[in-house]
Parts: structure tokens; C-alpha cells; sequence
């Protein structure tokens, strides 16, 4: 039994993608009696008039426009998000195609994900939940010796191929990944909907409203938490169920990292990887044309954003996991000489008390601030992280690179004046860890403000770092070589101890 998608008619693709359509909808916004700000409008109309542009986007424009931040009212986010991490090609004209074929593709990789013996297996008298399972191959058991059933297709058999045995483990998977979304943004109306629907601009759905605004996961107090994650119906429901007709956010969120576990078996799936792909898919679902759209195409485009997000995370999960530590230990040093290089009094103080980057900087890489803001700042935050395009000076060495935009966002967090001065007052490891870690970051254009400076005074000494190393050869060839100074070091040895 093969999934499938929403039949019958021709899809557009998409709706929000119709570059008509989508500078009809701005100067409706604009013309609106909720007109924008004249800041607004003047982002509006320079991100809207880049992509109208005929010919091939630039894509240093594109992300020189996602760096300062993009509007929030419109589908231009997602847009330029998925330019940004390779979704859509740069050239609009085929768009429609690559729209087509990404759907297509997820249609695609469910149908593998999901097995037709596994199917079958799951059907009437199949295990109803994860928690079901076991009872249920212990009846399955006891009923095969007294009917004739091959050995193969015994519910306890322990072949690993065995379909049996690829049900459990599918079962296992699904509700791990379900219990870890249904914890996650529950602060959020949209993400604790049962049903479908589509937030409003303050993250909402359905009308409701959000029932903490610190932006921090609660993990174990969702209501929508059970043994077997979240409900999307009364009774209990199988995986396999929820595999094939999703009803809620939940399940097309899970839906989506169990598939990315059983394509990327390697890796699989790791806790914190459903933080990452809820900011994607809220910005997704946050294109007011998406009402418009196909489900199946919404959640494929969710999927991915995620995909390629994680070309990128993949090697920070990995240390997470215990599986490699070459990269991070690289990435943490890098950071830590940023940090000794911008605020040196505070990076001496952090070493005294011991507080290794790796403490605290982890997190913020590996969820980009995800768990440690208010969505809509993450949001605002990862326009910045996306459209990052390391500056390569010339003739150089890649050691000379600008380093990624989040490590000049970490220093700027902590250079923020409030939790600098709390930080160096302190003198209790203890605290100063949880000081870093639980400081509320609300002023998030202060932050970018001070990253954007770092930066910028970073290019300029990497320059001048350049500039000296080119002079540095010349001024070599004037100073004596080192088989002239052994020569003259020799004879001088040589004349004491004739003497």
C-alpha cells in the first residue's frame, strides 16, 4: 500500500511562487489599512523588485538583502530562504518545475520509507502503538503454533530484515520523534494545534493564544505529550496510520524527520533536530498564500529547507552523538581566539572560571539560538545566518576566511552590556554557566548590530594580517640564510676553541 498524495486536478506550483501574484499581495499590503511603516515598505519594495527582476538573481543580492532581515508579513521569507539553501534555483522561469519536482521527490521518499509488507503487518490486528507492540507479537506468537504461518513471517522473528522486525523498529523511531516535537515550541498556538491549520502573524492558529512568551521549550509539560506523542484523534493511533494521513502539525513534522532518519541511516535521527526543522516549517507555513497550496507540497518544501540544513549541523549531531569531535574541537577554537581577539578581559574571565566554549556555544550552533529565544528573533536571526557567505579575500590562504556569521553573533551575545557586567561581577562557575544560558536576549537588533561590527573590524584585520604576510617574504630575503648564519656560527666556535 503506497502513499499517496491529494488526487486529482493539475496543482499550480505554487500559488505564493507566482511572481505576479506576490507583487499583487505587497501592494495590497502596502495600499492596506494596516499599511506597513515607511521602513517596511522600503524593504518590501527592494525584496519584491529583486525578484521581479528579469533575467537570473544575483545571489550575492539575494543574500545581501536576507542579511539585514526581511520582511515578516509576507512570502518573501521563505522565498528567499529557499534560494538561500539551494530549494529553488536562481533562475524563477523554472521554478514551477522545480516546485513539481521537489514534491514529487518527498511523495517519492515516503513511498520507500514505507514498506508494503509493513503495511500489511499494520493493518487489522496489526499493533495499534508503540506501547502495543509487544503484547501484541506475544498473541501473534501464541496464534502461530497453532496455525501454519512461515518461519519468516513470525512476529518474533529476529531477522533485522524481516518486515516484523522493520514495523518495531519503525515504531520505536516514530514515537521517539514524536514525543521530541510534541514538546517542542509549545509556547506557540501552531505548533500545539491538532488539526490543520496555519499560524497567524503571531505564530498562532486557529485564533489561539500563546501560553508563555519566554520562547523556551518546556520539555515534559506539553498537555499534548502522551506515551505515544501527541494526539491527533481519539484512541490510539499507529504509526503507520499517522505515517499515511497526517492530521496535525505533529505528525508532518515527524513525518518529516523520520523519513530524513530512514534516508540518512548513519546519522539518523538526534534530539535537537526537530528544533531546527520547527523554525523551518513555521516559516513555511507562515506564507500568507499558503492557504492556497498542497499540503504534501507545504511540508516537502519543509523538508528540504531541512535536508540541506543539515548538510551543514551534520557534523555538529555527529559530535553531539559521540560519533566525531575533529570538526567541533576546530570550530570552538576558532571561536574562543574570536573572543579573546574582541573582549579580552572577558575571555580571560571565562578561562579562570572555567568556562570552556564548548559549555555553552554548542547549543548555539548546533539549534542556531533556537532554544534560547523567542521564535520570531530566531527567525530574524537565522535571515542573517542563511544569507552568510564567508568573504574570501584574494591570493590568501582559506585560514584567512571570515569565519560564519554565528560566531560574530556569539560574542556580540555576550558582549551585550547587561550580561557582560553580570558575567564579570560573578565569581561561581556554577552561575556564571547559568547566567549565560538562561540571559533573556529580547534586544536582538543590538546583537546583530554589535555582530555586524565584529565583523566588519574582523574583515579589516584579516586584511591587514594579508597585507603583512605579502611583505613579509621581501623583508626575508634581505636577512642573512640560515645556512650563512650556521657558516658564521661554525667558524666563531671553531675560533674559541682554538683559543
Amino acid at each position: 500500500m503506497a502513499f499517496s498524495g491529494r488526487a486529482g486536478g493539475q496543482q499550480a506550483f505554487p500559488a505564493s511562487h507566482s511572481l505576479a501574484r506576490l507583487q499583487a499581495f505587497v501592494e495590497s499590503l502596502q495600499a492596506g489599512r494596516n499599511a506597513v511603516s515607511s521602513a517596511a515598505a522600503e524593504k518590501l519594495e527592494v525584496a519584491v523588485s529583486l525578484l521581479t527582476m528579469p533575467g537570473t538573481l544575483s545571489l550575492e543580492q539575494v543574500r545581501s538583502v536576507c542579511f539585514y532581515g526581511l520582511p515578516d508579513v509576507t512570502p518573501l521569507r521563505k522565498i528567499y530562504w529557499m534560494i538561500l539553501l539551494g530549494v529553488l534555483s536562481p533562475h524563477t522561469e523554472r521554478w514551477p518545475d522545480e516546485l513539481r519536482s521537489t514534491r514529487d521527490k518527498y511523495e517519492g521518499y515516503i513511498n520507500d520509507c514505507i514498506d508494503p509488507n509493513i503495511m500489511q503487518k499494520a493493518q487489522v490486528g496489526g499493533p495499534r502503538d508503540a506501547n502495543a507492540a509487544s503484547a501484541h507479537s506475544i498473541r501473534e506468537g501464541r496464534a502461530s503454533l497453532s496455525e501454519s504461518r512461515p518461519a519468516s513471517d513470525h512476529p518474533l522473528n529476529r531477522d533485522r530484515q524481516g518486515a516484523w522486525h522493520r514495523l518495531f523498529e519503525g515504531s520505536e523511531l516514530f514515537g521517539t520523534i514524536v514525543k521530541d516535537v510534541s514538546r517542542t515550541r509549545t509556547d506557540l498556538a501552531f505548533f500545539r494545534s491538532e488539526s490543520w491549520s496555519l499560524p497567524d502573524s503571531q505564530g498562532s492558529a486557529n485564533g489561539g493564544s500563546d501560553a508563555a512568551a519566554d520562547g523556551h521549550t518546556a520539555a515534559g509539560t506539553s498537555a499534548a505529550a502522551t506515551s505515544n506523542g501527541a494526539a491527533s484523534g481519539p484512541g490510539p493511533v499507529s504509526f503507520v496510520e499517522r505515517l499515511t494521513r497526517p492530521s496535525s502539525h505533529v505528525d508532518r513534522m515527524s513525518r518529516i524527520l523520520f523519513v530524513y532518519a530512514r534516508l540518512n541511516p548513519a546519522l539518523g535521527y538526534i534530539q535537537g533536530m526537530n528544533e531546527l526543522l520547527a523554525v523551518l516549517y513555521f516559516v513555511v507555513h507562515s506564507d500568507p498564500l499558503a492557504h492556497d497550496e498542497d499540503p504534501l507540497l507545504l511540508e516537502a518544501e519543509a523538508f528540504f529547507l531541512f535536508v540541506t540544513l543539515m548538510v551543514h549541523q551534520r557534523d555538529f549531531f555527529l559530535a553531539l552523538d559521540g560519533r566525531s569531535s575533529a570538526t567541533l574541537d576546530d570550530t570552538l577554537e576558532q571561536y574562543a581566539g574570536l573572543l579573546h581577539q574582541r573582549d579580552p578581559q572577558l575571555a580571560q574571565h571565562l578561562d579562570h572560571m572555567h568556562i570552556e566554549p564548548h559549555l555553552y556555544m554548542l547549543r548555539w550552533l548546533l539549534l542556531g539560538f533556537s532554544q534560547d529565544m523567542e521564535l520570531p528573533n530566531v527567525i530574524r536571526i537565522w535571515d542573517t545566518i542563511l544569507a552568510d557567505n564567508p568573504i574570501a579575500i584574494p591570493d590568501i590562504d582559506t585560514s584567512l576566511q571570515t569565519l560564519p556569521t554565528a560566531f560574530y553573533i556569539a560574542v556580540a551575545v555576550l558582549r551585550v552590556p547587561e550580561l557582560r557586567s553580570q558575567l564579570l561581577s560573578l565569581h561561581d562557575r556554577e552561575e556564571v554557566l547559568r547566567t549565560i544560558q538562561h540571559f533573556p536576549m529580547h534586544d536582538i537588533q543590538q546583537i546583530l548590530s554589535e555582530a555586524t561590527q565584529i565583523r566588519s573590524d574582523d574583515i579589516v584585520a584579516r586584511r591587514e594580517r594579508h597585507d603583512r604576510r605579502q611583505q613579509y617574504p621581501r623583508n626575508l630575503e634581505r636577512r642573512p640564510t640560515w645556512e650563512k648564519a650556521k657558516r658564521v656560527g661554525e667558524k666563531i666556535i671553531g675560533t674559541l676553541f682554538r683559543g
